[in-house]
């Protein structure tokens, strides 16, 4: 059971009036004879009488038959009562995954889980529920709450704390309802991850007296909670992190929450429902549409879903070729088909002009066939989104950077033509054995239409290139256009995060840095170690700066809240050379979210450090308040041997580290060469050092 919960926190900003969802009713429970015996919950029932031992015995919870408000409908209730004492302070009918005394899952538990297993998009549960009395004793307030809550976990194990992924709560002086969340460091202002109380702006009040219906629902997709009171709208929470999350226990809790007072509360009518597909083989992972499969469904949800309303044995059964021919025109799929007698040579998709890059390449498509899918991105005018008679050009990659694709006039690289023209680009991966046409729609990663010259040529600029990977450009026309003209490729190479217009002059104190989507992930394989995910500092931003004194300096950003802060960071001696690394590290403030870093290394007075900041992976952005900590200068730096006089024994000290000696003590003026200048300031300062 998970009854801890952090101090309760306030939304003030909330999406409300949440629009339906259609819910199948998978769990509900009346608390009726002959299921349920009226008496104490004990080790005979939790649920039903199937799940023997999977409650301890709590005498403050029972099944009721009279008394209260009675029964919300049928012949049997729930009632709750809190403890009065620290020792009875919270009192939980609860199924659990990992209750030991339970022995198997709880049926509220298996229901949901087949849910999500059949790919449910929300679970919702309500019940008919008081609200604790009584709310004063006299005239003090009484703090107890009670409450119905789902928690989750991660199936990945990448975090495996229990979450509230919702539920509700209502305390008994205020008679208020709260929502019941997991919140991350940050969220709404907390400094602490928990499970937290959220009170709304417009609060939720129930009546004194009778039942109220209060419903949560979990969003799995997103991880939003949203609750409802009575007959109101459905109301949005913070966005959780709890997204596809596993079931893993459902509570009843009346807990005492601070207070000596005992309370009262009923509840009735529970039931859980789930947004359920209408066709769970329409996943992901169910084979192609375009493609006939021995198994049923196909993976674009839509269109399985379109071809089944018309066609149910194409879920039921089986994906047959029936069922392609169906969604093809049904589901505008792409079929990958050329002709090319008489065309260019590179009419087709499949045989393409390869290039070296940079290349100047001189085309005419006016007897080209158009071969290549639809891209959504082309389109403009009359929302023609086809790339027409178009003509292809592969090459691979011999650095990553920026491909710059163009046949707009005027361009500096010779690009011209005499027709409306697109460009589009697709990445077909590391392998040509394995190039599929069919799959072009999903190669794509980028289209220009019309650059600034009065005939619409095309200029397309598509960052993320990958050296070694093999790239297919494709030219064709607008509504059919077509003509001549001098196609330019090249790639550009990424900008250099050392380059002194990028390079960030650092200072003692906060620096701010916001990662560039152009610059390189700084690769420190062998260097760093990060105990999770790459080796990589992704878009790392380079701070200089330069330490006046020698000794230990601390750099962190672990004063940063927020969801893209999560920073690594190294410091070395050349800019962007990793092997002159210092230093890393990676989540070294907390090890927790939002999992800021901290880093430790000795400098030396006068000479530069490069501070490479960026993040865990390239969501990481920042802003990050990078803190630099640099050592400070002794009071009285000619005092080499620190006796606290400059005399005969530091001049001796001086006069052996005489000439080059970047970084020693007796440079005292930081140049890197002991010499008269420094001989000058330490007879400057003989005598007893200041106090």
């Amino acid at each position: 059971m998970r009854n801890t919960f952090f101090t309760a926190c306030a939304a003030t900003a909330l999406t409300f009036a949440c629009p339906a969802m259609a819910q199948t009713e998978i769990y509900s429970c009346g608390f009726d004879s002959p299921l349920y015996t009226v008496g104490t919950i004990n080790l005979q029932q939790s649920w039903t009488t199937a799940q023997a031992a999977a409650i301890v015995a709590v005498p403050e919870m029972s099944i009721v038959s009279s008394g209260g408000p009675g029964a919300q409908a049928g012949n049997g209730f729930f009632s709750s009562v809190s403890g009065i004492d620290a020792t009875t302070s919270g009192r939980f009918a609860f199924q659990a995954a990992d209750y030991p005394e339970a022995g198997v899952n709880g049926p509220i538990i298996t229901a949901i889980r087949a849910a999500q297993t059949s790919g449910a998009s929300s679970i919702e549960f309500s019940v008919y529920t008081t609200a604790p009395t009584p709310s004063f004793v006299g005239t003090t307030a009484v703090p107890a709450r009670s409450n119905m809550i789902l928690y989750v976990t991660d199936p990945t194990g990448t975090n495996t704390s229990f979450k509230a992924c919702c539920g509700f709560s209502i305390r008994a002086n205020t008679r208020e309802v709260a929502l019941v969340q997991w919140l991350d460091v940050g969220q709404l202002g907390v400094p602490t991850a928990g499970n937290y109380f959220i009170t709304f702006a417009v609060p939720f009040i129930l009546p004194e007296t009778g039942y109220t219906q209060v419903s949560c629902r979990w969003n799995r997709s997103s991880g939003m909670p949203s609750i409802k009171v009575g007959a109101g709208e459905w109301t949005d929470g913070l966005l959780a992190s709890t997204v596809n999350y596993t079931a893993d226990e459902f509570d009843i809790a009346n807990t005492r929450n601070g207070g000596t007072v005992s309370t009262q509360t009923y509840m009735d009518s529970l039931t859980i429902a789930a947004s359920l597909p209408a066709y769970p083989q329409c996943t992901a992972t169910a084979g192609d549409c375009d493609v006939a499969h021995a198994s049923g469904g196909c993976n674009i949800s839509s269109c399985c879903e379109t071809v089944c309303n018309l066609q149910p044995d194409c879920c039921a059964v089986a994906w047959n070729q029936d069922c392609v021919n169906l969604a093809i025109p049904a589901c505008d799929l792409f079929v990958y088909a050329c002709t090319s007698p008489g065309t260019p040579s590179n009419n087709c998709a499949t045989s393409p002009t390869v290039v070296t890059l940079p290349a100047l390449v001189a085309y005419n498509t006016t007897t080209a066939t158009t071969d290549g899918p639809p891209e959504p991105l082309c389109g403009s005018g009359n929302n023609d989104v086809q790339v027409h008679k178009d003509v292809w050009y592969r090459f691979q990659a011999a650095t990553s950077g920026t491909l710059i694709a163009s046949n707009c006039n005027g361009s500096t690289a010779g690009g011209s033509g005499d027709f409306d023209s697109k460009i589009a680009a697709y990445d077909i991966g590391t392998s040509l054995a394995a190039f599929d046409p069919q799959l072009l729609p999903d190669y794509f990663i980028g289209c220009n239409e019309d650059c600034s010259d009065p005939i619409f040529t095309s200029e397309l600029v598509v960052s993320g290139i990958v050296q070694g990977r093999f790239y297919l450009v494709r030219l064709g026309g607008y509504a059919g256009a077509s003509g001549s003209g001098n196609i330019s490729i090249a790639v550009t190479p990424p900008p250099s995060p050392c380059d002194p217009a990028f390079l960030i002059q650092g200072v003692a104190g906060n620096n701010l840095v916001t990662t560039n989507a152009l610059f390189p992930d700084l690769n420190m394989q062998t260097y760093c170690n990060f105990t999770a995910g790459s080796q990589n500092i992704a878009k790392a931003q380079f701070i200089k700066f330069t330490p006046t004194a020698s000794g230990a300096m601390t750099v962190s950003n672990c004063a940063d809240t927020g969801a893209t802060v999560d920073c690594r960071l190294a410091v070395m001696t050349t800019c962007g050379d990793v092997a002159t690394t210092l230093g890393c590290d990676d989540d070294g403030c907390t090890g927790a979210a939002p999992y800021t870093s901290t880093v430790t290394v000795n400098v030396s007075a006068g000479q530069p450090v490069y501070i490479a900041v960026g993040g865990y992976d390239a969501t990481q952005t920042g802003p990050f308040n990078v803190l630099i900590a640099p050592p400070t200068a002794p009071a009285c730096p000619a005092d080499l041997n620190n006796d606290h006089v400059v005399n005969g024994a530091d001049l001796g000290l001086l006069l052996g580290s005489w000439g080059v000696c970047p970084g020693c003590p007796a440079d005292l003026n930081n140049d890197g060469i002991v010499n008269g200048a420094d001989l000058g300031l330490m007879l400057g300062s003989w005598g007893p050092c200041p106090v």
